[in-house]
Formats: C-alpha cells, structure tokens, sequence
C-alpha cells in the first residue's frame, strides 16, 4: 500500500483465482495488489478515473484491457483509479474508448471523470520497495519478502506472544498481500476466533498468495490446511510463500475447483465475489463440519442481505458481521449454532 493510503493492482494470466480480488477487484480479472512496473523505455501517460464505489471494478477492468499493466486505488473509499496507457500508435483510439465509456457511465447518473498527464521517469521496483512495507492486520504482521531477515528465518515462524505471527508474502505474485479491506477482514475475523474454535482441517478457496491458509497455520498450530486456486500463478505463489514461512509441511496446495475437493473442514476461508460465494454456497455447507465456521468475504456492504439468504438457504446462518470501507466479512455457521 503506498504512504498516500492506495493500494496496487497487477494483473494475472487468468480470470479468477477461484475467486479473489487485488486487489480490481475483479479479482477474478486482477489479481495482485502491487504497483505496476511499465519497462523505463517505454514513454507512458497516466490515466485517472473517478467514479463511485460500485463503477470501480469494471473501470479497473476496462483499464487492464485498454493496456495498462496495473491499476492503483486511491481516495477516502478508493473512488479513484489510476493506470498507464504506453505512450504509441494505440493511445488515441484507446483515450477516445474511455472517454465513451466515463460518457456511458454518466448517462446511468454515475458522477464520473477521466484526467491524463505524462508519466515521468521512475525507478518502479525501488518506488515499490519503499512503499510496500510491513504492516499490521490483526494479531497478523505481513512482511514483504524483501523486507524480512531471510526465507526460513526465526521471524518467519515465530509466534508473538505465542499467538500472533509474523507473515512472510512475495508481493505481485498473486492476490492477497493484506492490503485491500476484504483480505483485512478475513485475518482480523481469523484473529478474533479464540479457543472455542480449534480446527482441524482448514479450507481456503481461492487462496491466491495463499495469504489466509497461511494465517491460520500459523493461528492454529495444530491443524492441517488445505489451499486450492483455479489459477496456476495461485498454486504456484502459495507454495512458494508457504516455504517462505515454514508452515508447507502442514499445507497441501491445489490447482482446481471446490467441487474436487473431499471431506470435511472445521474453517472454510474463502474470500471471492458474490456469485461464486452463492453459487459455492451448497458445496460449502456440504464441507463444513458440524460445529465448523465459514469466514466468507469480498462482498459489498449492499450484498451481505443476498448472501445471507444464500448461507440460508443452504442450512447456514451468519453469526458475526465485520466491515470495512465499504465491504464486508460474515462468519457464518450451521443455523441456531
């Protein structure tokens, strides 16, 4: 996240970590919450898009397709987004879509606007460095790999005050580096569970950095987590930062869907959108062990009703609302429990 409060995004090579985020959101479309980097020959001009909160994923979408290598977030509630555009050929036919489409948005009554300037030159990975900095969520402290003392460190697996833990994460591999509100709200929720919850498997869908299923291995000491992405980049990202923080040996990483995955889980982490949550409703409640919790996030304040019928209707029932910004966390439970 930078000093101003914003927060990046880059995209993946797929559309959906099972799921998430960036961080944009789409984070079926974006996935990663870190600066973009564009090469320093290329000559680029910023693009600014102001709109309201509901506009903002589909105008980070709309920027990613126009060619910018990655959007930034910034405002009170993150009602700006910023991109790059490459200084060339293509730059007027892609300023006159945009203009067309903050048109269509005004149109529907959206107070929406677009600016340009020149970027100057910037050392990107050094400005990156300086503003991605560790930081603290929770009982959690996330640590940029650039950052700690070393991949199997004493910092990389110790417990503060024998509960809290540092998180060691490589940014820009893929969402989840605890910046954006909805991965908030999941290590805040996680962090509240005291010792009436103790589980034994842990199921995070749509884990993309793997930044929750590592969470709750280092939370509960005891269990056995089980990650699982549709995204390749995901898979790969969650090994690598589950070495990074010495917690592999209790974590198995899949590639794939929540249909292929069997038994049953104490925890399902699953931090997404609202239609794959509603849609994996059933499933989830199928996984989830009798006395077991569902911290579901990446949903807006304005969907929590549509998502709450959802659990409803499926034997679930939200017992524990955390908010932020906008969006919202629910922990939920078979009913009456």
């Amino acid at each position: 996240m930078g000093s101003d409060g914003s927060r990046w995004a880059i995209p993946v090579e797929k559309c959906g970590l099972g799921s998430h985020p960036p961080e944009i959101r789409a984070e079926e479309q974006l996935s990663v919450r870190s600066p973009y980097q564009p090469p320093a020959s290329q000559r680029w001009v910023e693009i600014n898009l102001t709109a309201d909160l509901q506009s903002m994923d589909a105008l980070s979408s709309r920027l990613i397709e126009w060619g910018s290598p990655g959007v930034v977030f910034s405002g009170e509630r993150e009602e700006t987004v910023r991109g790059c555009l490459p200084d060339d050929e293509t730059l007027g036919n892609a300023l006159a879509d945009i203009r067309r489409f903050v048109d269509s948005l005004r149109r529907l009554g959206v107070p929406a606007d677009v600016s340009t300037r020149p970027v100057p030159p910037i050392d990107w990975v050094r400005d990156f460095q300086e503003r991605c900095v560790p930081r603290e969520v929770g009982p959690f402290r996330i640590v940029p790999d650039f950052h700690a003392t070393g991949p199997g460190s004493r910092s990389a697996v110790r417990n503060l005050g024998g509960r809290a833990a540092e998180i060691i994460l490589t940014p820009a591999m893929a969402f989840g580096t605890g910046e954006h509100p909805t991965t908030r709200l999941c290590l805040k929720t996680l962090g509240e569970f005291g010792g009436g919850l103790s589980p034994g498997r842990v199921l995070d869908i749509g884990c993309g950095s793997g930044i929750l299923g590592i969470a709750a291995a280092k939370w509960f000491p005891r269990c056995r987590v089980t990650s699982i992405d549709i995204d390749p980049g995901a898979y790969h990202a969650t090994r690598d930062n589950a070495r990074k923080n010495r917690v592999a040996g209790r974590m198995t990483v899949r590639e794939g869907s929540l249909e292929r995955t069997r038994g049953k889980f104490g925890l399902i982490l699953a931090n997404l959108y609202l239609e794959p949550l509603r849609d994996l409703a059933g499933l989830m409640a199928r996984r989830l062990e009798k006395e077991g919790r569902a911290v579901l996030s990446g949903i807006l304040v304005s969907q929590a009703d549509a998502l709450t019928k959802a659990l409803s209707d499926v034997g679930l029932g939200v017992v524990r609302k955390l908010g932020e910004a906008g969006w919202i966390c629910l922990t939920a439970g078979r009913s009456g429990r």
